[in-house]
């Protein structure tokens, strides 16, 4: 029936308006962030890498990204700014790195940050 149709196409467009645009490039042995990423992603996931630094123009092209995974790297350092205008990102993982200390500034622009996961890391100074 054309009632059942429209509930049809209702459900439907409500499950694609919920789909989470994840892109997971764990263990690749990548040593940077990738600039080639779709911008429409919500879910990066670069876990188990040998990425190393965290530039301050890594990521700012992606403007729906909620949850963003760097555990399990050799992430030693985090550039200033390197979250600048990431007003959407909920959820950080930069657990099981490098990390000796970690600054404001390098956190700087994450505004909506709800969890920031940074355990296994060898923090001995948080300056700011």
């Amino acid at each position: 029936t054309t009632t059942a149709m429209i509930l049809c196409l209702i459900a439907v467009s409500c499950c694609l308006l919920a789909v989470e645009a994840t892109v997971d490039l764990k263990n690749l042995g990548l040593l940077e962030i990738p600039q080639n990423i779709s911008n429409d992603t919500t879910h990066l996931i670069l876990v188990s890498n040998n990425i190393s630094i965290v530039r301050n123009d890594a990521l700012g092209y992606l403007s729906f990204l909620a949850r963003l995974e760097l555990g399990g790297n050799r992430i030693s350092a985090i550039e200033d700014h390197a979250f600048h205008v990431k007003y959407t990102i909920k959820k950080v993982y930069i657990n099981g790195n490098r990390l000796k200390f970690l600054r404001a500034k390098q956190l700087e622009g994450l505004i909506a940050l709800e969890q920031l996961f940074m355990g296994r890391n060898q923090i001995y100074s948080l300056p700011d």
